[in-house]
């Protein structure tokens, strides 16, 4: 029997590159950006700086669709935990794989909220 296959809808801005296997999956972005809404109002200051609240209001994402995992941010993941559908790049210090001058260049996994224990 073979195993069900996933597809994976890049919902961010960039391409996403997993290396598993020393095999590098490059998943590109889709052209739609899930995005989490906001209202921002200044509220103070720290040292001359502006401080700001931030509320979420609502968020941009497809209706959930069989055998299909949606790559988001880490934020959007957040504000939506309901939707099991959704994953975004591990970031962990462990997952990351940095070029010659620090920036990330590939994850080594996904991450789903849940328990961890």
């Amino acid at each position: 029997m073979n195993p069900r296959k996933f597809k994976f809808i890049n919902l961010t801005p960039h391409t996403v590159r997993i290396i598993h296997n020393e095999e590098v999956i490059e998943i590109p972005p889709s052209g739609t950006v899930a995005r989490v809404d906001t209202i921002r109002k200044q509220t103070g200051t720290i040292n001359n700086i502006p401080v700001y609240s931030v509320r979420y209001t609502s968020i941009n994402l497809p209706d959930p669709e069989l055998y299909t995992f949606y790559i988001v941010s880490s934020l959007v993941q957040q504000y939506a935990p309901w939707r099991k559908d959704l994953v975004s790049p591990d970031t962990s210090p462990d997952s990351v794989v940095r070029d010659g001058d620090g920036n990330i260049v590939a994850v080594r996994g996904l991450m789903r909220l849940g328990d961890a224990s």
